[in-house]
């Protein structure tokens, strides 16, 4: 199998990113073999959640606590899915696959060999992730090179970007030890390997480092997917990619990734406590959430707002009547396969459009579809939405357009939709309406808003000058600061008297001093 590169450009230097096992060794044999169970499964829910992950699919490992052995997410019929992985979903196994935990009903998976011969040969490797990045796949496929087109935006990932990296060319599953091995003879000494169509395998010193990688190595694709879209986009200088090398770093693992999985961590941190607590304080959410866009005119007569019930295969939805009259004990839930579970209902009969796409996308807990007027005429102009302004910037990575105007309901059509809705958060359904998908309830809303008044602003526009997107329209997008959008929100609530002033005050969710998104 021969070997091909993304990038191997090495300035003389070059200091950052080496290897582990070239590096002194960080994995913590101290560190309990129920603690690697636990950072392995969070470790899922994280990539799963952002995205790397594919519903039940990809999986991370750690070496035991001894060495000699390996944590790894196991697979079954009993699993449910890499965002909902549990410590007990986590398997001890030999670096050959064979599982030693007899208890588990959980079985090894079947690339778990590319986990054990990378723990064989590399004895410096703490944690490996094997994931499929949508956004590696496509580049991989279409033989885009991954640049450093930034750096001070992400010195992890242009790091990555100039020390190269490895592609195997084969897009074939990896079970046999043979094909493992001629995929790390491509890996070489690099600590990452892309699978041509395929995935990646990241390695690092410990679980937390190998999933940091993974993370910024999906955001240094992502963003050169977007590049090649753009076009003519160019390589920041060579004295800059000098300049940057010639500093002192702290690689890729240490206090920078501990920090960053503390983040991430306490992203994750949302489990439910009093599950009918929560469901209630869902229900309120939605019901405030139809009122704000029914207010700003993005809803009306017509259109529903779910919310994904965090740690179920289920969902909750406006009922079949004017969404800004239900109330919340109005609210159905609805499982995946768009049986109603509770609710007088009846539900929206295009309730498959949410079933799908919490099916293909993990990282979205919230979904809308409306006939916006202003989205519906952009979604028939063959260029459809241009990120040409403030508004438009969320949308920088595309608004895609199905082509089909009929009502989506049944899950046939509803799947089509989410294949052409992608990695993307919203889509055009021409001469029909749009689809917008959000981290939240709140941030979901809002990118609704946002992208019907950028229509509005694009129609008013190209009827005095021509639109062109801005120079700098794809840093726009933050889901953090959807997740909690600490400004828009509560004066939204405010504007529309969907609370009062005291009640909204009670509830701000504000930024500690000194704090960014």
């Amino acid at each position: 199998m021969t070997a091909s590169r993304l990038h191997v450009t090495k300035p003389d230097s070059f200091d950052g990113s080496l290897p582990i096992q070239n590096r002194k060794s960080k994995i913590n044999n101290s560190v309990s073999n129920a603690a690697l169970a636990k950072k392995v499964s969070l470790s899922c829910q994280i990539l799963a959640k952002l995205g790397l992950f594919k519903e039940t699919t990809g999986h991370v490992s750690a070496r035991s606590a001894d060495g000699v052995a390996m944590f790894i997410r196991g697979r079954g019929r009993e699993e449910s899915g890499l965002l909902f992985t549990k410590p007990s979903d986590v398997v001890l196994a030999n670096f050959d696959g064979q599982k030693l935990d007899k208890k588990s009903v959980l079985k090894t998976p079947n690339e778990s060999v590319i986990h054990g011969e990378l723990y064989k040969a590399r004895p410096n490797v703490g944690g490996i992730v094997h994931a499929h990045p949508p956004s590696i796949v496509l580049t991989s496929m279409a033989g885009i090179e991954l640049r450093p087109i930034f750096g001070g935006f992400d010195p992890r990932g242009m790091r990555m970007a100039i020390k190269g990296i490895p592609v195997y060319q084969s897009s074939l599953t990896l079970h046999k030890v043979e094909h493992v091995r001629e995929m790390m003879d491509v890996m070489g000494d690099n600590d990452i390997c892309v699978l041509r169509g395929h995935g990646v395998v990241v390695c690092g010193s410990s679980v937390e480092d190998a999933t940091i990688k993974a993370i910024k190595l999906d955001n240094l694709a992502t963003l050169n997917l977007q590049a090649a879209m753009l076009g003519n986009v160019a390589s920041i200088s060579q004295d800059d990619q000098h300049a940057f090398l010639s500093r002192k770093s702290t690689g890729m693992g240490g206090g920078g990734a501990e920090t960053l999985w503390r983040y991430f961590q306490r992203s994750m941190a949302r489990q439910i406590q009093n599950p009918k607590s929560e469901i209630q304080n869902l229900k309120r959410r939605l019901v405030e959430g139809i009122q704000v866009i029914t207010g700003e005119g993005v809803l009306s007569g017509s259109g529903h707002l779910s919310a994904r019930i965090p740690g179920t295969e289920t969902f909750l939805i406006n009922p079949r009547f004017a969404g800004v009259l239900a109330e919340a004990k109005d609210i159905c839930t609805v499982k995946f396969d768009g049986k109603r579970i509770a609710g007088k209902g009846p539900i929206p009969s295009e309730s498959p459009i949410h079933a799908a796409v919490y099916k293909a996308r993990p990282d979205v807990n919230s979904v809308i579809h409306c006939h916006a007027r202003y989205s519906i005429l952009v979604g028939l102009l063959d260029g459809g939405l241009v990120p040409f302004n403030r508004e438009a910037r969320i949308f920088a990575d595309g608004v895609p357009i199905f082509p089909v105007s009929r009502g989506i309901n049944d899950f046939a059509l509803a799947e089509r939709m989410v294949e052409n809705l992608g990695p993307h958060w919203a889509t055009f359904l021409r001469g029909h309406g749009i689809v917008v998908a959000g981290p939240g309830i709140e941030g979901a809303c809002i990118s609704a808003i946002q992208l019907e008044h950028a229509c509005q602003d694009q129609l008013l526009m190209m009827s005095i000058s021509s639109v062109k997107p801005m120079a700098d329209a794809n840093r726009g997008r933050s889901n953090a600061r959807l997740e909690n959008p600490y400004r828009a929100w509560p004066f939204l609530l405010y504007k529309h008297k969907v609370k009062s002033k005291a009640q909204i005050r009670a509830g701000i969710r504000t930024l500690k001093e000194g704090e960014h998104y």
